[in-house]
């Protein structure tokens, strides 16, 4: 069987990294440093996604809610379509990594500035403010872990 290199080189990094970033977080306990780099890759992909190579957009990968279901109702018959890269139920599992990576960015950003009172954005954002995006950046951190897990659950 003869392997097809799907991924170039700036998206694996840019998979590595992001998955760096989180175990840092997880066991080095640095937010600042940790959440910065994983929102600046969440750039970095965001724009990838949109202008790198054929493989790592967007367009390429994420499909309609019809074929995802499809695919789905596949791997639950235990007879899955195949997909060069990702099938179309990782994709939206990207997505929403991503998505979850800037709601835990931007809510991290808020706690800091306005409960902490640190960083440029200090002033910024109410002390109630930052309450509030404290309460949310807590959801997004379980979500994004059952949805990481769920991804590297599928990937094994």
């Amino acid at each position: 069987m003869n392997k097809i290199k799907v991924w170039d080189l700036p998206t694996r990094l840019f998979h590595w990294l992001f998955a760096a970033s989180f175990i840092r977080e997880w066991f080095l306990d640095n937010h600042v440093l940790a959440g910065s780099l994983a929102l600046g890759l969440v750039v970095f992909r965001a724009v990838l996604g949109f202008s790198g190579n054929t493989n790592a957009r967007f367009s390429r990968f994420v499909r309609g809610w019809a074929e995802t279901k499809g695919f789905i109702a596949g791997l639950l018959r235990l007879s899955p379509a195949r997909y060069p890269g990702h099938n179309p139920a990782v994709a939206w599992v990207i997505i929403a990594m991503l998505l979850f990576t800037a709601v835990l960015a931007l809510t991290g950003i808020i706690v800091y500035s306005g409960e902490e009172m640190r960083g440029p954005f200090v002033g910024v954002f109410s002390f109630e403010a930052a309450e509030k995006a404290a309460l949310i950046h807590s959801i997004a951190v379980y979500s994004f872990l059952a949805i990481a897990f769920v991804h590297v659950w599928a990937a094994l």
